[in-house]
């Protein structure tokens, strides 16, 4: 009975510490995902770049001065391991880097703030239609909720929009090569990592 006692008081200690551990482990992680946090009033929308069936891409600015491709996802409230961090998009992104690979600068959430209600987003005036602004996410609010990520823009656009802007003629062998051999670099560099894109497409 004394055995079984010690073993019972050991066997409770191992599991206290295990719990110790885990609760510093999920603490540590918490604080690193911060580190990736990036506000909503650091980011402006500047131009719709396109949509798809996970959200919609808008090229914007990072405090002020820095030109990104901001995507935003909408949030399922009944999918919360998709959300922010949780999502195997951003785990992905934030453990990716290499010449060939959009650079990952942050993760955040936000709600969509129709044109009407940001100042001056009403005026029928005021030349193309308006983009909607971002407000910062209330404690506790999860319908009508956005998560977004916050990449590297990259000027030229998709591969697909190059190649419908180039004609045959217009659009050598070379440089189409060359393209080809950035795609497969990439792709590569991606791989070492053990990752698969799974969705290659121009």
């Amino acid at each position: 009975d004394k055995l079984l006692e010690d073993k019972d008081i050991l066997l409770e200690g191992k599991e206290q510490e295990i719990e110790r551990t885990r609760a510093e482990a999920t603490r540590e992680v918490r604080t690193l995902q911060e580190a990736w946090r990036i506000q909503p009033a650091d980011l402006a929308l500047e131009a719709f770049v396109a949509a798809g069936g996970e959200g919609r891409v808008y090229r914007g600015r990072w405090r002020r001065t820095i030109e990104v491709a901001i995507k935003l996802m909408r949030r399922d409230p009944n999918r919360e391991e998709d959300w922010g961090f949780s999502n195997a998009e951003v785990k992905a992104m934030q453990r990716l880097r290499g010449s060939r690979l959009l650079h990952f600068y942050g993760v955040g959430d936000c709600v969509l703030l129709d044109p009407e209600s940001v100042p001056g987003g009403g005026d029928d005036d005021a030349g193309p239609p308006a983009l909607p602004g971002v407000r910062a996410t209330r404690e506790g609010e999860v319908r009508g909720v956005w998560d977004y990520v916050v990449v590297e823009l990259m000027a030229g656009g998709s591969l697909a929009g190059l190649l419908r802007r180039k004609t045959r003629g217009a659009f050598p062998w070379r440089a189409r090569l060359a393209l080809l051999c950035d795609v497969a670099e990439g792709m590569a560099q991606m791989h070492a990592k053990r990752y698969i894109h799974r969705d290659l497409k121009p």
